[in-house]
């Protein structure tokens, strides 16, 4: 059958396996080597051969360094492992998800974080975004706080929740469901680690905020499991102690002294092991340096503005002065 006749069949041509194309194909998705040594996923736009170059779109576009253009020795291939996960997990969630955790966790000590937060992100859908089901366990936000929740009613895209907060029920009629995150207590070991990893990729690319989201997730998990009767295994207490010290320095990191002393609080309540304890301890000197800068900045602050203030009153008259209860008896 020539290629006219497999045209009018209808019969696509088979396409190319990703290792049967050239590295430096226009539409390949790569892993590329930047100047300052840091490893990003793109797609290669361009290839000037005359140049050595290519210029490549990022697939994960920062807010300032969408493109760049490169040495063609700057490109390297994706992990195989990859290939699956540039599009959403649609079937198998569960095996799906761990095998994202996986390829994640080779990517992100290769050094691409960025690449591995979104490995850990494709498994955490695949887990979280299935629609709910009556009498399955969610979170759901309530004025800031995550709390969990038993399904007692479902319609359409909607969902009644009853959520259990500290000594009391509320039932709470007509969350939309993409609002609740799913909770996996069979697999919880694997939610909250996702979630943990998450935030370690999330942290060294400077989003600390949402880095801290994904620890708070990752406590509020297990809360569920204690509010759905079940006792929290060694390795959920060794995760709830992991999520607490690493919220703790996020928020260290952006300068929330009183809440990072909180989670490591915490932290030393559930029981740490030795190594983890020497980690709280260090985490505790931060926080004891950054109070004394601050109140050190605090007074360097008040003392510049009796300053201004004084040269700012010695301008003025005894009439003015006596406007402000300044003026001398």
């Amino acid at each position: 059958m020539d290629c006219a006749e497999r045209r009018q069949r209808g019969v696509r041509p088979k396409m190319p396996a990703y290792e049967e194309t050239p590295l430096c194909s226009v539409g390949k998705v790569v892993r590329v080597t930047l100047p300052s040594g840091q490893l990003r996923r793109a797609m290669v736009e361009c290839v000037d051969e005359s140049e050595g170059t290519v210029e490549v779109a990022f697939l994960a576009a920062a807010k300032d360094n969408n493109e760049a253009t490169l040495p063609v020795d700057c490109l390297r291939p994706l992990e195989m492992g990859e290939l699956p996960f540039l599009e959403p997990i649609r079937s198998d969630f569960v095996e799906g998800a761990k095998t994202a955790k996986e390829v994640g966790n080779v990517v992100f000590k290769l050094g691409d974080v960025e690449a591995a937060a979104e490995l850990y992100g494709r498994a955490i859908e695949a887990l979280e975004r299935a629609p709910v089901a009556l009498n399955a366990w969610v979170l759901a936000n309530r004025q800031g706080t995550l709390l969990p929740g038993n399904v007692v009613g479902v319609e359409s895209s909607k969902a009644d929740v009853e959520l259990r907060t500290e000594g009391s029920l509320e039932v709470v009629r007509g969350i939309p469901q993409h609002a609740l995150i799913g909770v996996q207590l069979e697999h919880l070991l694997l939610q909250g680690s996702l979630h943990l990893n998450r935030s370690r990729a999330l942290a060294q690319i400077g989003q600390q905020q949402e880095a801290a989201q994904d620890l708070s997730i990752a406590i509020a998990l297990w809360a569920t499991h204690s509010a759905s009767g079940g006792s929290i295994p060694a390795e959920g207490t060794e995760q709830l102690i992991k999520a607490h010290y690493l919220r703790a320095k996020t928020r260290i990191s952006r300068q929330r002294p009183e809440p990072a002393r909180g989670d490591l609080r915490r932290a030393w309540a559930l029981g740490p092991s030795a190594a983890t304890a020497a980690l709280l301890r260090q985490a505790e000197r931060e926080v004891d340096i950054m109070e004394k800068e601050k109140v050190r900045s605090n007074k360097k602050l008040a003392k510049e503005i009796a300053k201004l203030a004084d040269v700012a009153m010695s301008g003025l008259d005894d009439d003015q002065l006596a406007s402000f209860g300044r003026n001398p008896s």
